[in-house]
């Protein structure tokens, strides 16, 4: 079925003596597994890569963490690898490049970034400080880190 749909977006339609204009060619390469990885394992390897993907483009920092409802402890490896290639084949955008205090690195940092975009978001859309809001995107650990880069991002720092 999915076949179809590719080749029927592909091609121009003729419908009742009407020419439709058709959309390009689909052009997405199936995701890809690791040789030895198959069955449960390639499943949670391409849920991962599709999540990593998805969290690039929308501009956030690499961590699959974000996701621990898509995955068990005993496949999050597969999922993590999956994340990271997903997130690392899109090419970064020309975000603007976010300062972390200088004291917060990696996963600090991370979230303070993730942070510092929503809270711009937000701030555009005409909407109330509250990172709370996005309580999904951090984890009680790291809430600290988020919510001042989204306090900085909201606040035009």
């Amino acid at each position: 079925m999915r076949r179809f749909f590719g080749l029927a977006a592909s091609t121009t339609l003729i419908v009742s003596g009407l020419t439709l204009v058709g959309l390009p060619p689909v052009s997405a390469k199936p995701v890809q597994c690791p040789d030895t990885w198959t069955g449960t394992k390639c499943d949670y390897y391409k849920d991962g890569f599709k999540a990593g993907k998805t969290d690039r483009k929308a501009g956030l920092s690499m961590a699959y963490e974000r996701h621990d409802g898509a995955y068990d402890s005993r496949n999050a490896s597969y999922y993590q690898a999956g994340y990271e290639e997903g997130w690392q084949s899109v090419q970064a955008s020309n975000e603007p490049d976010i300062k972390c205090p200088d004291t917060w690195t990696g996963t600090k940092c991370d979230y303070y970034k993730d942070g510092f975009k929503a809270g711009k978001t937000d701030r555009k859309a005409g909407m109330s400080m509250a990172y709370e809001r996005h309580d999904g995107a951090y984890d009680s650990r790291n809430a600290s880190y988020y919510q001042a880069g989204y306090e900085d991002g909201w606040k035009g720092r």
